[in-house]
């Protein structure tokens, strides 16, 4: 479990940085605001801290588990609410949001079926 907790933490903190350093750029090429941006690389920094602190943790299966794999299920919500309201105005920036809604719903399902495996042996 602990293995994609770091993963996940560091896809956020990745993610997180690059979005906060680069929205200018990103603003102009996918058509969005630069303040979307850099909010959901905040939001994917403060996740990042969260998940570190879960990885960190002593124990095979760190108490709390579940709430990452919640928050990544609900910012795949996010994500594809976003490319949804963006596709008429903006469909780069749509794509990048269904994007990032794809890969975080894929995480919130791998860390939810290694959650089960852990508890179940």
């Amino acid at each position: 479990m602990k293995q994609i907790l770091k993963f996940d933490a560091w896809a956020g903190g990745i993610g997180g940085v690059v979005m906060i350093a680069t929205a200018g750029l990103w603003a102009h090429f996918l058509g969005l605001d630069p303040a979307l941006i850099r909010g959901t690389g905040v939001v994917n920094l403060c996740y990042c801290v969260y998940a570190t602190s879960l990885a960190r943790q002593d124990v095979a299966v760190p108490k709390g588990t579940s709430i990452p794999i919640g928050a990544n299920a609900l910012w795949a919500l996010v994500c594809f609410v976003l490319a949804g309201v963006r596709l008429a105005d903006a469909p780069l920036g749509a794509v990048y949001f269904a994007a990032e809604g794809i890969f975080v719903g894929a995480l919130a399902g791998a860390e939810a079926r290694v959650l089960r495996r852990c508890r179940a042996s």
